[in-house]
């Protein structure tokens, strides 16, 4: 789990995504604290969609559509997805995450972003 969530930090600040980034970088403390608090906090609605929703940046269009970019923006959707398969296996997949990771995996396989 900590891996992930280093992996998407790094990502988030890459493409200047502070917020975001800062977002999962509390996670990951907190994870090192509290991980059952932590698992609550990643699964929560404002992790997944709104604003400043880590899951809904968009390191394509902040990358100028280059093909750097897109290419970190599926393995972005990746991390999202193998994140939510941790929360799931831990028994904390909760709704948002679960729609966002089924239209993140359906873009993988068409190869969309």
């Amino acid at each position: 789990m900590l891996n992930i969530l280093k992996k998407l930090e790094k990502l988030l600040r890459e493409y200047d995504f502070i917020i975001e980034a800062n977002t999962v970088a509390g996670s990951i403390e907190l994870f090192k604290i509290n991980q059952s608090r932590a698992y609550q906090q990643i699964a929560a609605e404002n992790w997944w969609i709104g604003k400043d929703a880590v899951a809904e940046a968009d390191l394509s269009i902040a990358g100028g559509f280059t093909a750097k970019a897109r290419s970190d923006q599926q393995q972005l959707q990746q991390y999202f997805i193998d994140l939510y398969q941790r929360l799931e296996d831990a028994g904390y997949a909760g709704e948002y995450a679960k729609i966002v990771t089924s239209q993140y995996r359906k873009w993988q396989i068409s190869g969309m972003l």
